[in-house]
């Protein structure tokens, strides 16, 4: 006669503890987790702590400029991007889309920036498009600073459902390139 062995019956008194360090576990968090109320969808440029670009764009072609920065704000991870003054008349920027909202309240856009000297303007921008057209925008511009700073600002939005929110960060134009702008932990997100 053969008895049958359950080798896993010693694991038992242990499930209510593994269940408790699994609980753990995922309540804590990574720098560049997303905020859950943020909506963009990599605002700390780096992906399981490698630089990526992925829900952002560009005009120009970014593979040929060293845009990984790794300098970057508190809880901001390893990596932030870094952005030239394009040659006039076009900006040096990243974008990024957001559609499918129909929301009405008052949004916040921010982003942590820093300047690589010598010290230069930037900004970020809120353009919201309906039926193709330009119905509001909003900029906050950043002045000039060598330590890692927010700049933001509320705006109160009616956002339909089919419109399309575009998301700008700007290192400006120049005639020559004088500086760089970081930019990370870019944030849009409801406030009430």
């Amino acid at each position: 006669m053969r008895i049958k062995s359950n080798r896993a019956v010693w694991l038992l008194p242990l499930l209510p503890l593994m269940l408790m360090l699994l609980a753990f576990a995922l309540q804590c968090e990574e720098p560049n987790d997303i905020e859950p109320d943020n909506l963009i969808t990599n605002p700390s440029f780096e992906i399981d702590s490698q630089p990526s670009l992925d829900g952002w764009t560009s005009p120009i072609d970014l593979a040929y400029y060293n845009i990984f920065k790794e300098d970057a704000p508190p809880e901001g991870g390893h990596w932030s991007i870094r952005l030239e003054p394009g040659w006039v008349p076009q900006e040096g920027f990243i974008e990024t889309i957001i559609t499918g909202i129909n929301e009405r309240g008052i949004f916040e856009l921010s982003a942590w920036m820093k300047t690589v000297n010598p010290p230069w303007n930037g900004y970020i921008s809120l353009v919201q498009i309906r039926e193709g057209k330009v119905i509001h925008k909003k900029s906050g511009l950043f002045n000039d600073f060598n330590e890692w700073s927010v700049v933001s600002f509320n705006d109160t939005l009616t956002i339909d459902l089919t419109d399309t929110l575009n998301i700008k960060l700007s290192a400006g134009m120049a005639e020559v390139s004088v500086s760089a702008i970081l930019f990370d932990l870019v944030s849009f997100k409801k406030i009430q």
